[in-house]
C-alpha cells in the first residue's frame, strides 16, 4: 500500500478529531464531507479511517481518481457502481439500460451522459437503508462521472445518502456545485513532528537518529513526502544531499524499484480505467506482483491504480514518451470499449493514418451522441493530427472539431480552427463554420450578420440552410429583438426545410414558439405538433413547452406558469437535464422577480451553484441582483449590479435583451428616488424599440405602466396617452388589463382624482389576483395618496398602512419607506389599532436614544433589516420621517 494506505495509523495519530469531525459531519441526511489538502498530506488515510467508521452505514459505494482519469469517461462512475450489477438490474428499464450499457458494460452505441445521470440518481433513490457514496481525490473525476454524481447528489438532500470526498487544494471540484449549504469541508494542515517521526520508523526500516530527523525537518508535515525523504535516506545515507521536492524522491524511487514493477505502474498511468484482465494481458501476472509488492501499485479494490496519485505522473516521465507510445498500443488491442480503445490507437500514433484518423473520428462522433463533450474534443483532436493534409476528410473534421468545442464552451479553441473560413469548400462546411462563429465570437452587430449571410449563402442543401435560418431566427428573437414578424417567417421555412432531420426540426419548431409568443399569439397547435415529432426533444430548454411557460408568465399568470415550470423540472430530472433544469431555474427566478419574492430569487440563485456551460455565470448574473435591489428599494446596490451586468453584457447591439432588462430595473429605481426625467430615458427607448421590432407582448419586459407614470411627471401627458392605448388595446391579457388599469389610474391623478383611485384600486384587485404582490402593494401606495388628494383621511391611511405592512412581509424596506412617508404626509391623529407594539416600541425607544441601526440590531439581537423594516412601520404609524421627530413624538408620549 501506499503513503496513504490501510497501516497508516501513525498517520491518524494527529488526525483524531479531524475524523470525529468527519464522523459527526456524515450524521445528518443527504450529507456531504469534503476532505481538503495538498497532496500527500494524507487525506486518503483519514478518507479510509471514517469508512472503517462501526457506526457507520453497511453499504459504502467507493470511487478513486487520479489525473489520467480526467479524459475517460465514465471510469469513476464504473468504480463506484462496481458489486451493484443486481440493485441496477430490478430498477425501470430506462434507467437500468442507462447504467448497464453507459457505464457498468458499455456498448458502441450506448446512452448519452443524461441518460446515465438521470438513472444513477434512479438507483440511489432505490437502495434501501444508510448509502455512502465515497469519492478519492474529485478533482480528477472525468467529466462525464462528475456530471452524473453531481446531478444526482444535488437532489439527494434529505434522503440516507451521503457524500465523503476528497479533494486536493482550495478550489471546489465540479461535483461540488450547489452543495454549499449541506458541505462540512476539513481542510488538513501539517502533521506533528511526533506523529511524522513515528510514521517514518513504521514504514522504512534502518534509519539513524540523525536520518530520522532530517527526513521529518525536511517533510514540513506532509507524510508522503516524510515516507520518501526516509527511503531516500535509507538507500543514499547522506542527509546533505536531498532531491528537491516530491517529484525527484518519486523519480528516484522509480529508479530503484524492478523494471517490470515500474512497468506495470506506467501501464495503470497511461489506461485510466484499466481492467485488471487488461492489465495482465499487457505486462503478465509477474510485473503486477512485482509492482504491489514494491508499493507502486493497488490492486483488489475497483480498477488497478498506482498506490499514490503522483506516482503516475512520475512514472510517465520516468519511463519516457517512447515506452508510453508503446504501451497505449498494446492497451489499444487489447481494450474492447470503443472510446478507450481509439484513444490508446489514436496516443500510439505518430505519424497521420487515414483509416485510423476515420476510426477515431467515428468514436469522437459517437462520444458527442453520448454527451460526453471533453471525450469527443480530445478524440476529434486526435482524428484531426491524424488526418493526412491532403485527405478530402480534412476539413469535414476540422469543422466537425470546431462544434465540439463551441459545445465544450471552448471558444478560443474553436475560433482558431475556423479563424479563416473563406479558406474552406464553398457550400455545407463553409456555411457550418459561419454558423459556429455567430454562436461564439464577442464582435460587433454589423459583423455577425454578415456571418449569418455568409452561412446562408453557401447553405448548399435543405439541412444547413434550415439550421442557418433555426440560427438567424435566435439571433433575432432572443439576441437584437429586431425583426419578430419576419423571423416568424425564417423558423415556418426551417421547419419546411427541415423535415429529414427531426433535431434541426424540433429546434425550428422552438425558435418559431418564440416569434409567436413575442407577438401575443398562442402556441397551443405548436405543442402538438412537437407532440407529433419523431425522436426525442433535444432538451426542455429549447421545447415549445418552455416557450408555453415563458407566455403564461408575461401574461401575468404566475401559478399557472409555476405548474408548468414544476412539471418540466421533474421531466428534467427523470430525463438527466442538467443544462434544461439550469434555463429552467432562470426563468423561474424571472418569475418570482415579478411575484416579488426577493428572498426566494436568492434561492434559487443558490440552488442554482450547479452553474453549467449553456447558463455560465447564472449563479452571479448581476442581473438578477439589481433586479432583486430594486425589488427591494436599494437604489446604490441596484446601480452598483447593473453597471456590473452591463460591463460583462457583451455588445448591446446584439444581446438587447438583458440589456433591457437592466434599463427596466434603474428605471424603477428611479422612480423611487423621485427622478422621473431619468426613468423616461432609460424605459421610452425600450418600449418604442419593441414596439418597432413588432412585440405584440407588453408583459415580455413589464415597464410600460412605470413608463406611463414616469411620462404623467415629466408632463408628457400625449405620450403617457399612447401608452396606456397600447396596452388597453391588448385582448385577453391579464397582466396588461392590470397594467393598463394602472396606467389609466396616473392619467386620472391629475384631472379626476376619484376616477384615479377607482382605477388603482381595480389594478391592486387585479394584481392581487393574479400573484403579482410588489405591483399590488404599489398600487394600494398610489390609491391611498389619491385618496389624500381627495380628503379621504381614513381610507387612505387604511390603503397606505396595508402598502407598508405589504412592502415590510415582502422584504422592501426601501419601497415601505417610500410608502410611510406617503402616509406621514396624512399627518392629524393615527388611526385605531395603529398602537406601537411591544417590539416596535423596543426599537423606537433605542432609536430615538441615538443608537445607530447596527447597535439597535446588536442589542436586540435581531437582524439589520428587521430594525429597518420595524422602524418603517413606527414612522408610519406615528406619522413622523426622523429620529428626532421620533423622539420628541415619544417623549409627548411618555
Amino acid at each position: 500500500m501506499g503513503a496513504e494506505g490501510d497501516d497508516a495509523e501513525a498517520i491518524l495519530l494527529g488526525r483524531r478529531a479531524e475524523v470525529r469531525t468527519a464522523v459527526e459531519g456524515l450524521a445528518g441526511p443527504g450529507a456531504v464531507v469534503v476532505l481538503a489538502g495538498p497532496a500527500g498530506i494524507g487525506k486518503s488515510a483519514l478518507w479510509r479511517e471514517v469508512l472503517r467508521d462501526p457506526a457507520g452505514p453497511d453499504r459504502v459505494l467507493r470511487a478513486g481518481a487520479f489525473e489520467g482519469d480526467a479524459e475517460l469517461g465514465y471510469a469513476a462512475l464504473a468504480d463506484l457502481l462496481g458489486g451493484l450489477d443486481r440493485d441496477v438490474d430490478r430498477l425501470p428499464a430506462a434507467a437500468r439500460d442507462a447504467l448497464r450499457d453507459g457505464v457498468l458494460h458499455p456498448v458502441a452505441d450506448g446512452p448519452d451522459e443524461r441518460a446515465v445521470a438521470a438513472g444513477l440518481l434512479t438507483l440511489l433513490r432505490s437502495l434501501v437503508g444508510p448509502t455512502l457514496i465515497a469519492v478519492d481525490d474529485v478533482q480528477w473525476l472525468d467529466q462525464s462521472s462528475a456530471t452524473a454524481l453531481g446531478f444526482a447528489v444535488r437532489r439527494l438532500a434529505g434522503t440516507p445518502v451521503r457524500v465523503l470526498m476528497t479533494r486536493r487544494g482550495e478550489e471546489p471540484a465540479v461535483v461540488e456545485s450547489g452543495l454549499r449549504e449541506r458541505t462540512t469541508v476539513l481542510t488538513l494542515g501539517p502533521l506533528g513532528d511526533d506523529a511524522v517521526a513515528r510514521l517514518v520508523a513504521d514504514r522504512v526500516v534502518g534509519l539513524a537518529p540523525a536520518e530520522l530527523a532530517a527526513a521529518v525537518a525536511g517533510a514540513a508535515g506532509n507524510p508522503l513526502y516524510a515516507i520518501e525523504l526516509g527511503r531516500h535516506l535509507a538507500r543514499a545515507g547522506d542527509p546533505s544531499a536531498l532531491p528537491p521536492g516530491i517529484g525527484a524522491l518519486l523519480g528516484a524511487r522509480l529508479e530503484s524499484a524492478p523494471p517490470a514493477a515500474v512497468r506495470a505502474l506506467a501501464a495503470v498511468a497511461v489506461g485510466p480505467g484499466l481492467q485488471d484482465a487488461e492489465l495482465l494481458s499487457v505486462v503478465g501476472a509477474g510485473a503486477v506482483d512485482e509492482a504491489v509488492h514494491a508499493d507502486l501499485v493497488r490492486t483488489g479494490d475497483g480498477p488497478p491504480r498506482a498506490s499514490h496519485p503522483l506516482l503516475a505522473p512520475a512514472v510517465l516521465a520516468h519511463v519516457g514518451p517512447r515506452e508510453v507510445r508503446r504501451l497505449h498500443a498494446e492497451l489499444g488491442r487489447v481494450v474492447a470499449e470503443p472510446l478507450r480503445g481509439a484513444r490508446h490507437r489514436a496516443l500510439a500514433a505518430e505519424r497521420p493514418d487515414e483509416e485510423l484518423a476515420g476510426e477515431v473520428a467515428a468514436a469522437a462522433d459517437l462520444a458527442a451522441h453520448r454527451h460526453d463533450r471533453r471525450t469527443a474534443c480530445e478524440l476529434g483532436e486526435h482524428a484531426l493530427r491524424l488526418t493526412p493534409p491532403a485527405s478530402p476528410a480534412r476539413h469535414e473534421r476540422r469543422v466537425t472539431l470546431a462544434e465540439y468545442h463551441a459545445a465544450a464552451g471552448d471558444t478560443q479553441r474553436c475560433t482558431g480552427l475556423l479563424a479563416a473560413p473563406e479558406e474552406l469548400p464553398a457550400g455545407r462546411l463553409r456555411a457550418r463554420a459561419y454558423l459556429v462563429r455567430t454562436d461564439v465570437e464577442l464582435v460587433p452587430l454589423a459583423v455577425l450578420e454578415r456571418y449569418l449571410d455568409l452561412a446562408l449563402e453557401n447553405a448548399d442543401d435543405a439541412v444547413t440552410r434550415a439550421r442557418v435560418l433555426v440560427q438567424r431566427t435566435a439571433f433575432e428573437v432572443r439576441g437584437t429583438l429586431s425583426r419578430t414578424v419576419a423571423a416568424a417567417g425564417w423558423a415556418q421555412e426551417a421547419m419546411e426545410l427541415a423535415t429529414g432531420d427531426p433535431m434541426v426540426q424540433r429546434l425550428a419548431l422552438y425558435e418559431l414558439a418564440w416569434t409567436r409568443i413575442e407577438r401575443n399569439l398562442p402556441v397551443d397547435d405548436l405543442l402538438v405538433v412537437e407532440a407529433g415529432l419523431p425522436g426525442a426533444s433535444p432538451s426542455f430548454a429549447f421545447s415549445v413547452d418552455r416557450a408555453a411557460a415563458i407566455r403564461e408568465m408575461w401574461r401575468g399568470e404566475l401559478a399557472e406558469a409555476r405548474r408548468r415550470y414544476d412539471v418540466m423540472a421533474a421531466l428534467c430530472e427523470a430525463r438527466g437535464e442538467e443544462e434544461a433544469t439550469q434555463v429552467l431555474l432562470t426563468q423561474r427566478c424571472e418569475l418570482e422577480l415579478r411575484a416579488g419574492r426577493w428572498d426566494e430569487v436568492e434561492r434559487l440563485l443558490t440552488a442554482m451553484g450547479g452553474v453549467t456551460r449553456y447558463q455560465s455565470g447564472a449563479l452571479s448574473d448581476p442581473r438578477f441582483g439589481a433586479a432583486v435591489a430594486a425589488g427591494r428599494g436599494d437604489g446604490e446596490r441596484t446601480r452598483a449590479r447593473a453597471d456590473e451586468a452591463e460591463a460583462t453584457g457583451g455588445d448591446p447591439d446584439v444581446l438587447r435583451w438583458p440589456r433591457f432588462e437592466i434599463a427596466r430595473v434603474r428605471g424603477l429605481v428611479a422612480l423611487l428616488e423621485g427622478d422621473s426625467a431619468a426613468a423616461v430615458a432609460l424605459l421610452e427607448p425600450v418600449w418604442q424599440h419593441l414596439r418597432r421590432a413588432g412585440f405584440a407582448d407588453p408583459g415580455a419586459f413589464p415597464l410600460a405602466p412605470d413608463l406611463v407614470e414616469a411620462l404623467v411627471a415629466t408632463e408628457r401627458r400625449d405620450a403617457a396617452a399612447e401608452v396606456a392605448a397600447a396596452l388597453a388595446a391588448v385582448v385577453d391579457h391579464p397582466w396588461a388589463a392590470a397594467a393598463a388599469c394602472r396606467a389609466r389610474g396616473h392619467l386620472a391623478v391629475a384631472d379626476d382624482a376619484d376616477d384615479a383611485v377607482a382605477h388603482f384600486d381595480e389594478a391592486a384587485r387585479r394584481y392581487g389576483d393574479l400573484g403579482w404582490a410588489f405591483d399590488r402593494a404599489r398600487c394600494l401606495t398610489y390609491a391611498g395618496a389619491a385618496r389624500r388628494a381627495l380628503r379621504r383621511v381614513r381610507e387612505a391611511r387604511a390603503h397606505l398602512e396595508e402598502a407598508v405592512a405589504a412592502f415590510d412581509a415582502l422584504g422592501s424596506p426601501g419601497w415601505s419607506r417610500w410608502a410611510a412617508a406617503e402616509l406621514g404626509r396624512l399627518g392629524g391623529r393615527r388611526a385605531a389599532g395603529s398602537r406601537l407594539t411591544d417590539a416596535e416600541h423596543q426599537v423606537a425607544r433605542l432609536a430615538a436614544a441615538g443608537r445607530r441601526n447596527r447597535e439597535v440590531a446588536a442589542e436586540l439581537f435581531i437582524s439589520v433589516s428587521t430594525v429597518e423594516a420595524t422602524l418603517t412601520r413606527v414612522y408610519a404609524k406615528l406619522g413622523v420621517r426622523s429620529r428626532a421627530e421620533l423622539a420628541g413624538r415619544l417623549a409627548a408620549e411618555g
